[in-house]
């Protein structure tokens, strides 16, 4: 709700809204790859140290 509004209501809201969705599918794919990283994986703890 609040994306599709800022993007009708706000002259940068078009540039806005695709910062905003990028950094979205950043978190969801460094939390996928937390996920999906065995908890021996000395890679793991840097990945949940990057979405802090």
């Amino acid at each position: 709700m609040l994306w599709p509004l800022l993007r009708r209501v706000s002259e940068d809201g078009e540039a806005l809204t695709a910062v905003v969705e990028e950094e979205h599918q950043a978190v969801n794919e460094l939390v996928a790859r937390v996920e999906r990283a065995d908890a021996a994986d000395s890679r793991r703890e840097e990945w949940i140290a990057e979405g802090r």
